[in-house]
């Protein structure tokens, strides 16, 4: 869905940090308490499998 675009890490930082609705399914993603460095390394290890 994400990966090979541009911005994608930081998309998915941001959804991370600000959680979101209705990207993965019908079930809301929380907001993670992470700092911006660990969500951005969490972005790319999900890209990355």
């Amino acid at each position: 869905m994400y990966k090979g675009q541009d911005g994608a890490v930081a998309m998915l930082a941001k959804s991370t940090l600000e959680g979101s609705t209705g990207k993965w399914g019908t079930k809301p993603m929380k907001p993670q308490k992470v700092d911006l460095a660990d969500a951005h390394k969490l972005s790319e290890w999900i890209l990355s499998l």
